[in-house]
């Protein structure tokens, strides 16, 4: 018995040997396949891009939840602006009006699959009582200190307008894609997009058509964000953190609020997570109301 325990391990041993072995062979006589990025140099900014956008800045497009509620003028101004800025752009591209503010351009063949560039046109509105904070105003586009100043110079009309200047450059050298294109601009996306991303995905739905890639407004190219890391970087984002609304119900012993027991409504959330992902602490002293409060840090 002893000897087919020593001839097991001996056994096993080799084959991890061996295995090693191979792994290590492998990994030094197999090439990299790594591939080798072209770095392309940055295209020269076009003649009067910054005040196109500093323009853009200064029309007040700030969504609402409540849709009844919402002031529609800047918007429409917007598009005024698009269409006398990006002549090249909009003569080569289709456009198609979803919601009352909410747009898409359609550039190259009609058929295949698209992709789809997205941006949101929409900002979120200024605290009156904040606005001495600002260096510059928050809608005045002022263009100062090597920035352009306001509400969507970052989110996100820097993205439509950046999409709309190479397009119109582009198309204004005869360039065609080969690909089809969209361009997709919502203007409620601060608020949820009913307006803008779900119209559009119904849209599309409907009409059978899925893109073969999506690409949406994206991080940024920031500095000093990871300790160590001295060069700019940019920002990859896979996912978003979304929100959801619960309503709970218990069935319990019934009582006055005024003689709560301690665990009668207690049963409800048995534990509360902060944003940080850590349990917050639990209270289970009956409030006035006869619930047991469960506090998020």
């Amino acid at each position: 018995m002893k000897r087919r325990l020593t001839r097991f391990a001996l056994l096993a041993f080799s084959s991890v040997m061996i295995l090693v072995a191979v792994v290590v062979v492998r990994a030094v006589w197999t090439p990299s396949r790594q591939l080798v990025a072209t770095v392309t140099p940055a295209p020269a900014i076009r003649a009067g891009a910054a005040q196109r956008l500093a323009a853009a800045v200064q029309l007040r497009t700030i969504s609402n939840v409540d849709e009844s509620a919402m002031d529609l003028a800047p918007f429409a101004a917007f598009q005024e602006q698009m269409v006398a800025n990006y002549p090249a752009a909009h003569k080569a591209m289709r456009l198609e009006t979803v919601a009352p503010c909410t747009r898409i351009y359609h550039w190259g063949p009609e058929q295949g699959a698209p992709v789809v560039f997205m941006g949101h046109t929409d900002v979120v509105p200024v605290e009156e009582d904040k606005l001495g904070s600002w260096t510059h105003g928050p809608f005045s586009g002022a263009i100062a200190d090597g920035f352009i100043w306001g509400r969507g110079t970052l989110d996100d009309k820097i993205n439509v307008m950046g999409l709309l200047e190479a397009a119109d450059f582009l198309a204004s050298q005869g360039f065609v894609p080969a690909r089809r294109m969209m361009f997709v601009f919502g203007c409620d996306e601060e608020v949820g997009g009913t307006l803008g991303a779900s119209r559009v995905a119904k849209l599309l739905k409907e009409r059978n058509i899925r893109p073969q890639w999506v690409v949406d407004e994206g991080h940024i190219i920031g500095k000093g964000f990871f300790p160590g890391v001295a060069k700019p970087i940019a920002f990859v984002g896979l996912a978003e953190k979304g929100f959801v609304t619960l309503d709970l119900s218990v069935e319990a012993e019934g009582g006055h609020s005024s003689i709560a027991t301690a665990h009668r409504c207690g049963r409800v959330g048995p534990r509360c997570h902060s944003d940080r992902g850590q349990p917050a602490a639990r209270t289970d002293q009956p409030s006035d109301r006869g619930d047991v409060r469960l506090p998020c840090a």
